[in-house]
């Protein structure tokens, strides 16, 4: 149909949502139903009301934005949020209050889940400034209320409900102390002067959005984001999206699970997010500034827990590939590649070897090597998220927009897979 093909580039140049990566169906169903309930049977003329109407495109849109998150979904920036606060903005900052951005914020979950952590360790509620945007005026409504459902409520640890919930006829409904701490803005961070006057943010939380994105949309993406950003602050994005931050003059926070960063003028600051003294802690270690930026994530398979990776004893001494990771993270590429090369060569095939030896290789511009190990990382582990991030990233700048949606949506699916199990 030419109206899809019209309204995806209108939507993408609108919200930046690439509709190839969610796919057509949901656009489809959406052009359906706004053409019937606007009373029109011809394409063409509901086509020409889209491009003149801001008010009908908003009307679709929330047909397109389908909302999908709960509190506390993927815990552990949280938990690096809490660290980051208790051990560098508080004793700096002891009155606050901090000030952080939620965007997407959808129905309220992430930035709800951002005030309970922060009470959680002692703040009060005035000390805490709590922005948080969507381009969906139903979600937005729906967050406002602050009345949810069991289905908001799916981490593993759900005691912070009874803490901070009242069990009504209509469901839970959140303790009015969190939801003064949120201020809730309809807005497309796509738009000309988006939250001018606003920040500098301390916490910017710019998850799951990314990953939807057309490139050109994600540059100006990051160039807001960038702008809204305290120069010392901490930007947490998706599970999936390691590598834009990164490119954008970023450095990795290395905190496992946190998928956090902070600004590279404040390289050299100590922080002290990373407690990455434990075996354990090695064992996961997810990022590194070492790689040249390079986002680099040890060896975890997402489809599997942490538990059984590896044993919680395993050290650089007693496995090569670990010794191959803590070089990279000093920066020294060429030994790590050649560790990385004799494990292959030496052990059967590994997922996470191949997937460091892929990210060596693309700091060394090998792009057609680095993408071939990255697939037989995939090969090996089919959820392994960040390989299938990276290769998502590859096939974009290669200009093959098809592999890098497929790429892109089955990194979605198994960061879901992962956080379910």
């Amino acid at each position: 149909m030419r109206i899809i093909q019209q309204t995806q580039q209108l939507v993408k140049a609108t919200i930046g949502i690439d509709l190839d990566t969610v796919g057509n169906s949901c656009l489809t169903r959406g052009l359906k139903e706004r053409m019937a309930q606007s009373g029109m049977e011809d394409e063409a003329s509901y086509l020409e009301l889209l491009r003149n109407s801001p008010m009908e495109l908003e009307e679709l849109v929330e047909y397109i934005v389908v909302p999908e998150t709960w509190f506390f979904r993927d815990e552990k920036p949280f938990n690096a949020l809490q660290q980051y606060v208790k051990e560098e903005w508080l004793p700096t900052k002891p009155f606050g209050p901090i000030k952080i951005l939620s965007i997407p914020c959808s129905t309220g979950e992430e930035p709800y889940t951002i005030a309970m952590a922060l009470l959680d360790i002692g703040l009060s509620p005035e000390q805490l400034k709590i922005d948080a945007v969507d381009i969906s005026k139903i979600a937005l409504e729906k967050a406002r209320r602050a009345i949810y459902r069991a289905n908001s409520f799916r981490s593993r640890d759900i005691g912070f409900r009874d803490r901070y919930f009242r069990l009504t006829e209509d469901g839970y409904v959140l303790d009015e102390k969190i939801r003064r701490t949120v201020a809730f803005a309809h807005g497309n961070i796509l738009s000309p002067g988006f939250f001018i006057g606003k920040g500098p943010y301390h916490a910017v939380f710019f998850r799951n959005l990314m990953i939807y994105l057309a490139p050109p949309q994600q540059d100006k993406a990051m160039a807001v984001i960038d702008r809204l950003l305290d120069p010392s602050g901490i930007l947490f994005v998706g599970h999936a999206e390691s590598l834009q931050p990164i490119n954008k003059g970023y450095t990795p926070v290395r905190y496992p699970f946190g998928f956090a960063y902070r600004k590279n003028q404040h390289a050299g600051h100590k922080a002290t997010i990373h407690p990455l003294g434990s075996a354990q802690h090695r064992a996961s270690r997810q990022q590194s500034a070492g790689l040249a930026g390079l986002a680099v994530r040890s060896p975890l398979k997402p489809s599997r827990k942490p538990a059984e990776l590896r044993p919680a004893v395993t050290t650089a001494k007693s496995d090569p590939l670990a010794l191959a990771f803590e070089l990279a993270d000093k920066g020294k590429t060429d030994e790590a590649r050649k560790l990385c090369e004799m494990v292959l060569d030496s052990h059967p095939p590994r997922a996470e070897a191949y997937y460091l030896l892929g990210l060596l290789l693309e700091t060394q511009g090998l792009a057609a090597e680095s993408e071939r190990c990255l697939q037989k990382a995939v090969y090996l582990e089919p959820e392994h998220v960040d390989a299938l991030a990276h290769l998502a990233l590859a096939a974009a700048w290669r200009g093959d927009a098809k592999s890098a949606d497929l790429f892109r949506q089955r990194a979605r699916r198994a960061e879901e897979k992962f956080t379910r199990d």
